[in-house]
């Protein structure tokens, strides 16, 4: 796989994706989800990559806002302990619902190389904030978007110029908000 990416100048690795079984992503310790993690870091370190995504893992409805920010903060300052200072990551929103404890993550995280990844299609399926309010919430602390449409009910990866997003206009808030966003665009261009 090296041999296949080299003169890729930026690469972005997707972390493990956590359970959305509630249940083990429930009874999941610290210790296992950092064990998870850190086998990404260890592929995306062979690779010659230092940018990683990782999911939230919050759950509207299920997971206790308080408990899980405070899980979550501690559980990312201890993961980022012994890791070297380039190594940066993203933590994505997938079915988060709020972009209030996204920012809030982050800032209390209080690490420069932890930053959020804001997918647009994710923030427009699964919240009542439009995603304009979503990426002026979250602001400095984007490091990268992924980027595609949908019809607001369902996570479809549509391409950017289907579905009920002003992509225009996202993309404006995003150069005028979080001006060092890098971008990844996640459409299926085949439907």
């Amino acid at each position: 796989c090296t041999s296949l990416i080299q003169g890729c100048n930026k690469l972005i690795f997707h972390g493990t994706i956590l359970e959305t079984d509630l249940k083990i992503l429930a009874e999941a310790s610290s210790s296992d989800i950092i064990t998870l993690c850190n086998q990404s870091f260890n592929t995306a370190k062979a690779l010659g990559i230092n940018h990683i995504v990782f999911h939230s893992d919050y759950i509207p409805g299920y997971s206790q806002k308080k408990e899980w920010l405070l899980r979550s903060i501690a559980l990312w300052q201890e993961y980022m302990l012994d890791k070297p200072p380039n190594l940066h990551i993203y933590i994505e929103n997938f079915v988060d619902n709020d972009p209030d404890i996204m920012a809030e993550l982050c800032e209390k995280i209080n690490d420069t190389r932890v930053k959020l990844c804001l997918d647009t299609g994710h923030a427009c399926a699964n919240s009542k904030v439009n995603v304009g309010t979503w990426i002026s919430t979250l602001g400095s602390f984007i490091g990268h978007a992924h980027i595609h449409n949908n019809d607001g009910n369902w996570d479809c990866h549509w391409p950017l110029g289907k579905g009920i997003l002003d992509m225009k206009h996202i993309l404006d808030t995003f150069h005028s908000k979080a001006p060092n966003t890098t971008y990844t665009i996640e459409a299926d261009y085949l439907q």
